[in-house]
């Protein structure tokens, strides 16, 4: 997931966090709401909590998805 959120998205790894948590610096976020809900979508399914907020439901984390230049990710 990771290798495909750089192609897409020229995303890098920020931070590697205690626990599980995993940032990432993006260079090329969505710039509209409908891009960043398929984004969303993936995010949901690839870990449990999204945005640095705690978001699980695909419409929270597109809407933090937009224009974001970082993401962030969590698992229990």
């Amino acid at each position: 997931m990771l290798r495909s959120f750089e192609d897409r998205f020229s995303a890098a790894l920020l931070k590697l966090g205690p626990g599980a948590e995993l940032r990432l610096l993006v260079e090329r976020p969505p710039r509209t709401l409908e891009h960043a809900t398929q984004i969303a979508a993936e995010h949901s399914v690839f870990c449990d909590e999204c945005a640095g907020q705690g978001l699980r439901e695909v419409p929270g984390i597109a809407a933090a998805l937009v224009s974001a230049p970082f993401w962030a990710f969590w698992w229990d």
